[in-house]
């Protein structure tokens, strides 16, 4: 296996740890706030939240780093949506009208 299929299956095996972790926090943040007020209910609610908040930010970025291309692939490997020229028109004095045309009568 080379190192960049290895790197990219550890990503992966670390994205589904950190979404399950995600969930379970979650979970337990909602069953902390469900209970009556207390010391160790605030205590939960604060180290729910704080997981919460690490887990799904780390989840994110590391779906984002799975999602760009790899490094050794070059800029014609990439597979890139082809845009649809954007239709100018240059009326008197040089204006340029993006989109709808104007009538040529109108002044």
């Amino acid at each position: 296996m080379s190192t960049m299929n290895h790197t990219r299956a550890r990503a992966r095996r670390t994205f589904w740890v950190l979404l399950t972790t995600t969930i379970l926090a979650t979970g337990s943040l909602t069953s902390a706030l469900a209970r009556p007020p207390g010391t160790w209910t605030g205590l939960t609610v604060a180290a729910s939240g704080i997981v919460l908040a690490l887990a799904a930010t780390l989840t994110c970025r590391v779906m984002l780093a799975l999602g760009r291309p790899h490094q050794h692939e070059s800029v014609s490997q990439v597979a890139t949506v082809p845009r649809e020229p954007v239709p100018v028109w240059v009326g008197e004095v040089g204006q340029v009208d993006r989109g709808r045309r104007q009538s040529p009568h109108r002044r």
